[in-house]
């Protein structure tokens, strides 16, 4: 389905290509997974479904969309090709599932169980039994992690009004280590270049959100 336009509402997230942008919207006032071409166009509606459809995200080969959704019941993880429709969507967890996030190898797909208690945990792409990461938990909200081949980049709050710490919980140490402070009070979104050497996030400045950009931050 074709949508002339759509609401954006949040988690816009670029195909691994470049080329589409997947995000959540508002049609008819129903929460949604949509799809559009980075150079513009018309809309994709990706889910159809009455249940809410939240924080979707691109699998490392562009061929599948993950997504929260309550349609059985509870908010779970799902997934759906890309170039389809939620007709055959998979659901990937039982325990709960926000915030989904593919390893860099293609193989699990890492998530925040729920928005109370941020531990992480990863499930396999196909569905399977669902593992705790760590110990560590995201303070904030489920967007607040990012990961990559070494480990789990997240932000500690020991002072949440004023400034946060970037922590990485390293896969071959199963430990986390704190990699520096930044004096900006942390909003909602953490990203990491692929080449390791920037840091992206939003912070709150006078009220509003600002977006920074931190070279060589290790």
């Amino acid at each position: 389905e074709l949508l002339p336009k759509a609401h954006l509402i949040d988690c816009l997230r670029w195909s691994p290509d470049g080329n589409r942008i997947v995000f959540e919207c508002r049609n008819d006032g129903n929460d949604d997974v949509c799809v559009v071409a980075a150079d513009g166009g018309a809309t994709r509606r990706l889910t159809r479904h009455p249940a809410r459809d939240t924080f979707p995200s691109w699998s490392r080969d562009g061929k599948w969309v993950y997504f929260t959704s309550n349609r059985s019941g509870s908010f779970q993880l799902w997934k759906a090709p890309a170039d389809g429709t939620d007709a055959t969507a998979v659901q990937l967890t039982s325990g709960g599932g926000y915030s989904p996030v593919e390893s860099p190898d293609g193989t699990a797909v890492f998530f925040v169980r729920d928005r109370a208690a941020l531990n992480v945990w990863r499930v396999p792409v196909q569905g399977g039994p669902e593992s705790q990461v760590g110990t560590f938990r995201l303070f904030g909200t489920s967007h607040n992690y990012v990961v990559r081949p070494e480990g789990i980049y997240y932000a500690s709050w020991p002072d949440p009004e004023q400034w946060f710490e970037l922590w990485l919980y390293r896969f071959a140490s199963e430990k986390s280590e704190s990699i520096c402070r930044i004096e900006k009070r942390l909003a909602e979104g953490l990203s990491v270049s692929p080449d390791g050497r920037w840091l992206w996030f939003a912070a709150y400045e006078t009220g509003y959100r600002d977006l920074y950009m931190v070279e060589n931050f290790r």
